[in-house]
């Protein structure tokens, strides 16, 4: 009888197995290639992470305020929990992590310095937002984003500065930054 094939991802931890089949195309073979895994290439499986399947953005508390982060942001920040980093998007609802780097360069890091996001800060990971449509009215103008968007817009009332998406309904407020390129 032969054995059916699994997927790497539904083998457990300490199993011992021998790679059959690569698919993907030789982009993948090669770089599974130069991390030594071929066809015939026998591993264990050590551990399973879960990995986030939410798409939309993050909401944070930093400072005593809650931020929230779009995931492509959040994706280059990584954190310190409990002597180990790992990205941002690894804390689970609750769980407190110290920024120790972030990737994207000096502009990007003064973007979310603006929402109080900076190494050596303490962050606590509150949940995963449903990325909803927010709809703003621009003089007489609907203007329609998604929270992830909305994140990278801050407004000015009575003279604080907040994200966009912190506005209740039928407030208004000036826009008073973008935070993003062009």
């Amino acid at each position: 009888m032969g054995e059916k094939m699994k997927l790497l991802s539904e083998v457990e931890p300490e199993v011992n197995v021998r790679v059959k089949k690569i698919e993907g195309g030789s982009e993948v073979k090669s770089y599974l290639g130069e991390l030594g895994i071929s066809e015939g290439t026998e591993l264990t499986v050590v551990a399973t992470e879960p990995v986030h399947i939410h798409a939309g953005p993050i909401s944070l508390r930093v400072g005593g305020k809650e931020v929230v982060i779009a995931r492509g942001w959040a994706d280059k920040v990584y954190v310190d929990k409990e002597g180990e980093t790992l990205p941002l998007l690894r804390l689970e609802n609750g769980e407190k992590g110290r920024v120790n780097a972030i990737e994207g360069g000096k502009v990007f890091e003064n973007y979310l310095s603006e929402l109080g996001v900076e190494r050596g800060r303490e962050v606590e990971f509150l949940h995963h937002l449903p990325d909803d449509t927010l709809i703003f009215k621009i003089d007489d103008q609907e203007i329609r984003m998604g929270e992830g968007q909305a994140s990278k817009l801050l407004v000015e009332r009575k003279g604080e500065n907040f994200q966009i998406n912190y506005l209740g309904k039928g407030e208004k407020a000036k826009i008073s930054k973008v935070l993003s390129g062009k």
